[in-house]
């Protein structure tokens, strides 16, 4: 499957990673780098091989994908055979604040 970022959900990346970077930079590269690889081929159950295993959101047909281990979620949309990611989403965030397609 070919995946998409948005410019929102790359700046979304961007921010995690500054955010983070202020108090330990390698902890900024182990956190993106583990998002990215819940989104991309791995060992491990991905969105780029099981598209449809994210949670369905109803409210506006997203699927939303926790990462292992970290409190974030990837919002994305399967269209085809392309993923279409909307956002990465901090789960300490007000749920009415997920950015929506």
């Amino acid at each position: 499957m070919t995946v998409v970022f948005r410019e929102e959900a790359l700046a979304d990346l961007d921010e995690i990673a500054r955010f983070i970077a202020r108090h330990n930079p390698d902890a900024a590269d182990r956190v993106i780098t583990r998002i990215y690889k819940t989104i991309y081929k791995t060992i491990y159950k991905t969105i780029d091989i099981l598209p449809l295993s994210g949670r369905l959101n109803r409210a506006n047909n997203t699927r939303e994908y926790a990462v292992p281990g970290l409190p974030y979620l990837v919002i994305y949309v399967p269209v085809g055979e392309m993923i279409d990611v909307i956002a990465v989403f901090h789960t300490s965030r007000d749920p009415g604040s997920k950015r929506q397609p």
